[in-house]
């Protein structure tokens, strides 16, 4: 069976056992509950959520996630901060505008697709 995939947001955590969470999501269409393995999420970010609808017998349709992936930013200014934030140790807003003034609003992709393209950036 395939899995189905919904677009957006953490909005809320309604119950959360060890990495076992029930939380509200907001899709591009809709508010659903979503369950399953969801310990590690940042409710400031996007996410791309693959799973199954279910109809659960007490609390209705709900998505049960089978994995799930952060969306990354496309704009120059989501990118600057996602370069700058914690999960990249050495690089302030400073290195991060650096980067992107060479590579652009694509520069994740880039550097994902080839790290080395940031060996032609003097930072």
């Amino acid at each position: 069976m395939n899995d189905d995939v919904i677009r957006g947001v953490f909005t809320y955590c309604i119950y959360k056992s060890g990495s076992y969470a029930v939380w509200r999501f907001m899709g591009e269409d809709e508010t659903i509950v979503v369950t399953g393995d969801l310990a590690l999420i940042d409710m400031n970010k996007t996410y791309l959520l693959y799973g199954q609808y279910f109809d659960h017998p007490k609390y209705g349709i709900q998505f049960k996630v089978s994995y799930f992936t952060q969306e990354l930013p496309s704009d120059l200014k989501g990118v600057i901060a996602y370069l700058s934030s914690d999960l990249f140790y050495g690089i302030g807003e400073k290195k991060a505008r650096k980067i992107t003034d060479a590579l652009g609003s694509n520069a994740l992709s880039l550097i994902r697709d080839d790290p080395s393209v940031l060996d032609a950036i003097n930072i």
